[in-house]
Order: structure tokens, then sequence, then C-alpha cells
């Protein structure tokens, strides 16, 4: 049976995850060893799927088995979709995002990354460092998850020997040094999903490692903390009319706000006092980044604020811009992306036309590198440098100003063709 820990949910840390890695290294076998051994799965589930792997002649499989619950990733013994489950612990509550490995699916590790905060990068010590080794841990860091937890997996395979486990742990040292990363900062563990080797029991056959299991790691993970230090921002959802007075609904995406402080609406560049706040329906003097609240301004009327505005304050007026520089990887574009081509700039409650004006510079998604200038093109899971023109102004935070206000999508016939990320503002 699963274990029922008798906490109240909103005193578990949250934390979310992605876990990430080459084709066939263990990510689904890592989470599904995770969730087996804290009981989350219990033992009547877990024979069903062990038939059910034995069935498939994919014996070995059935941890994996435990993310990959679509019938041909199951029969293909890989990935394809992002599996999301949660895993609850008596002081955790975390939600892994299991990314598929397989280069094709790119896009779908992308989406799970940008939702995460952290990952999980699981390297099997046989192969080592692989291609989508390095895209990942490039492309999460490109997304700014600064939290990364590295799993050397398979250790059965090499008798869990020491010295092979050193030396492959200088080499993924060696790539996050060069991605950016401070190698000292990130644990390596060795571990056998299969075996079930310091993934939340000590093992006994690496006694030579004193380090802690991965839960243990995880459990210890910082939970990511609401940005209130940074300056307001309120991105406008809707505006709803409740007893002949119309209020203003959004999530607080950074800072504070309190009642009687004097707010600005751009683009639009008026000023408001904030009358009254309510977080899930109570009233409250003051709100905090993540909040989700409904607010009253004195006088506001029906047409005065819209959907896709942005609140601040008069001390820290938030940019509103019409061209930006920015990262971006192209995900679903089969015709690629050159200058001057146009689709739509999804962020937050904005959805705009706008174009790639200009194609700066691409770069390596496995090491970051320039590999070519002013190219014509781009394409599918190439990343490059651009800049983008809106239609009409936008708000938008450089990643190193106000990172949650960085990230948005370009979308084309109702397709998300791309992720990116604001590297700097041109006013």
């Amino acid at each position: 049976m699963s274990v029922i820990y008798e906490i109240d949910e909103k005193q578990r840390k949250n934390v979310h995850l992605v876990c990430i890695g080459h084709l066939d290294h263990g990510k689904s076998s890592i989470l599904g060893r995770l969730f087996y051994d804290t009981n989350n799965i219990g033992n009547g589930e877990m024979e069903k799927i062990r038939k059910m792997a034995k069935a498939l002649n994919k014996e070995g499989f059935e941890y994996a088995f435990i993310m990959d619950q679509i019938k041909e990733e199951r029969a293909r013994g890989i990935t394809i979709g992002l599996a999301h489950k949660k895993l609850i612990t008596k002081n955790s509550s975390f939600t892994f995002a299991d990314a598929p490995g397989h280069k094709d699916f790119i896009k779908n590790m992308l989406v799970g990354a940008s939702e995460s905060d952290g990952a999980i990068l699981v390297v099997a010590v046989d192969e080592g460092i692989q291609s989508q080794t390095k895209e990942h841990l490039f492309l999460v860091d490109m997304l700014g998850l600064t939290s990364v937890v590295v799993v050397i997996n398979k250790m059965d395979l090499i008798d869990f020997k020491k010295e092979k486990f050193e030396k492959l742990t200088l080499n993924v040292q060696r790539l996050l040094k060069n991605i950016g990363y401070i190698p000292e900062e990130v644990p390596i563990i060795p571990c056998s999903a299969l075996l079930g080797e310091n993934v939340v029991q000590k093992s006994q056959k690496m006694a030579w490692y004193k380090g802690p299991t991965l839960l243990e790691i995880l459990e210890n993970l910082p939970e990511r903390s609401a940005p209130v230090n940074l300056p307001l921002r309120l991105p406008v959802q809707d505006i709803y009319k409740i007893n002949r007075k119309y209020f203003v609904i959004g999530r607080l995406s950074s800072g504070t706000l309190s009642v009687r402080e004097r707010i600005i609406v751009m683009p639009q560049k008026l000023e408001w006092e904030v009358e009254n706040l309510f977080l899930h329906g109570e009233e409250i003097k003051k709100a905090e980044a993540e909040d989700n609240i409904y607010l009253s301004l004195k006088a506001l009327g029906k047409n005065d604020i819209k959907r896709g505005n942005i609140i601040g304050k008069k001390e820290e007026i938030p940019a509103i811009i019409n061209t930006f520089i920015a990262q971006i990887v192209v995900l679903n574009c089969p015709q690629g992306i050159m200058n001057n081509y146009s689709c739509n700039f999804e962020m937050l409650t904005e959805d705009i036309p706008c174009k790639v004006k200009k194609i700066i510079k691409k770069v390596d998604t496995q090491t970051g590198a320039t590999t070519e200038e002013n190219p014509e093109k781009i394409e599918e899971r190439q990343s490059a440098i651009v800049e983008i023109e809106t239609h009409s102004p936008v708000y938008i935070e450089p990643q190193r100003e106000i990172p949650q206000l960085a990230h948005f999508r370009l979308a084309k016939d109702g397709k998300k063709i791309a992720i990116g990320v604001c590297t700097e503002r041109k006013l």
C-alpha cells in the first residue's frame, strides 16, 4: 500500500524537478525506483507492472514502466511524451517531469524543464557523457535552472567500482563547468536504479561512497523561494465586475503589494491607489509574489485596465518595449525560421503578432559556442540569438534582472514553434 503521511499538505516543501539525460541512461527507472522504494507505488500495482514487462520481453524495465505508461513507450522501452507524477514523502511533495532522452522528442524535454525548479541529470556509467547529456544540460541552464543533481546510473554494470565512477565524475564536472555551473555545488551520486542502490536505500555494495542517497539530497534541496525582493510585477489576467465594482485579477510574478500603496499600470501610464486586496476570497493587507489575487482600485472604470497590461510601482516602472534580444530554441517548425519571420509572441497574458527580425548568430546546443554569424535560417532543434520585434509594445524582462519574467514562446498557426529567453531590451 502507498504510505499516507499525517501532515498538512501546506507544511510540505513543494519542489518541481525535471529528469534529463541521454536516451536509455535510466531516467524513468531512477524515478520509478524512487516511487517504489518510498511506497508511493503499492506492491499489487508493481506486480502487475512486472508481469507486463515480462510479457513485452522488457524485464529490467519494470521501474521505467512506472513513469512510461503509454503503450508505445513500454513496447519500445523509451520515453516519448512528458510524464508528470507526484511523489509524497513525510516532509516534501515532489512533482517529477520525466523528459524523453531521444533527440526527436527534445521539445517535450524543454516543456518539462521550463516548468521546473531544478533538474536531475542521469548519466549511465557504461556509456558516459553522450550528445543528449550535453544538450539537455545546456538547455536547462539556458532556461535558468540553477539547481542540478547528477546521478551516475547503472553502477551494477561495472561491479560498483569506485575508480570508474570517479573517472566519469571528473568528466561530468568538466562539462558542468564548461556550461556555467559550479561543479563543487552539484551533487554527484553513484546509483543502480535496477537494484535500488543509493536511490532511497544506502548502498552496501558501494560502501566506499560516504555521501547521501538521491532521496536525501532531494529532500534537502532548497524550496524555491518566492521572488518577493524583486520589483512588483502583476500581469493583468482579467477585469471582473462584482457588486457594481470593478476588480483586477492576476498573479503576482514578483514583489509585494499592500493596501493604500500607489501602483502604475503600463502601457497606459495610469496611476491608482490600492483600495482592497483579496486572496482565496479573504481580504488581506499585503500580497506577495506567487499569490493569486484580486484587487480594487479607487475610481477604476470599465475600460481603464485591460488583460495583458502590467502593474508595477511608480519607483520601479515596468519597461514596455517593441524590440528585444533573446536566445531561442526552435521546436516544431519544419520550414525553419528566417529573418523577418512572422509569428506570434506568447508570454503571460500576451498573445500578439511579432517578427523574428534578425538572426544574429547560431549557438551550439551542447557547448553554447557560436557556430555561425548572421545565418539565413534556424532549423528545428537549433538555438540562436535573435532580435524580436512585436507588433505592439510588450512587457518582458532580461533573465539576469527578473528571471521569472524572461521566458516566452513563439507560435505559428496554433503550434508552438520555439521557446525563448530575453537577454537584453532594446529601448
